[in-house]
């Protein structure tokens, strides 16, 4: 029987648990949701998404099975190339893609601040391209050390980075020297307010924006 929501270990493993009323709650919300988005005609292209089952994705890094860490849910279109997401259609209407500036960081910040860094822009770093900073925050953001955040910088270069994006990087690297290096710039950077993210439970902690505190003190 599929459920909304998904439990895993630190190592992606699949974790059996017993519900609870939190449990139920988000089961409900989602099973909700899904049935509005079935109701709906939603096609790309002509061709319509069907059958839509979404699912909250949690992590259990604590070991208590507390649904702390994680809760994120991937829709099928995310999938979908900028291009093609374009094309989406809502009950034959054209929608639009809203883009948030610095969503993650933004959303992390108010969540321990009470208020979000925006105006300012946290992935501005001397001599690093703002698509690399943003590259290099996300992926340390969802990889639990230095190593396994360099093997997806390095995995993202080979497969997806596009031919302008190796470009600023390998502009980084003639400053910087290595890809820990860029990590450490990254790291000094958002030094002071600590992620919500895997990076809390190993040594390569990532503390948010000592620069966004200072510059309001």
């Amino acid at each position: 029987i599929r459920s909304h929501v998904v439990l895993r270990d630190g190592n992606d493993n699949l974790l059996e648990y017993e519900p609870t009323p939190y449990t139920q709650h988000i089961e409900q919300l989602m099973g909700d949701y899904c049935d509005y988005l079935n109701r709906q005609r939603i096609s790309v292209d002509g061709e319509p998404i069907e059958r839509i089952f979404l699912s909250r994705m949690y992590k259990d890094w604590n070991g208590d099975g507390s649904f702390l860490f994680g809760g994120r849910s991937h829709h099928p279109f995310m999938s979908l190339s900028p291009t093609k997401r374009r094309r989406i259609k809502i009950n034959g209407q054209a929608t639009v893609s809203v883009d948030y500036p610095a969503s993650v960081p933004n959303v992390l910040y108010q969540a321990l601040t009470g208020r979000r860094l925006y105006p300012e822009d946290p992935y501005q770093i001397k001599g690093i391209h703002r698509d690399i900073v943003k590259q290099y925050v996300n992926t340390m953001m969802n990889n639990s050390n230095r190593n396994s955040a360099d093997k997806a910088v390095g995995k993202w270069l080979k497969i997806e980075a596009t031919q302008s994006e190796q470009d600023a990087h390998a502009k980084a690297i003639a400053r910087f020297r290595s890809r820990n290096a860029i990590m450490d710039a990254v790291l000094e950077y958002f030094n002071g307010l600590y992620l919500i993210t895997a990076f809390n439970r190993y040594p390569m902690t990532v503390e948010l924006t000592r620069h966004a505190i200072g510059k309001r003190r």
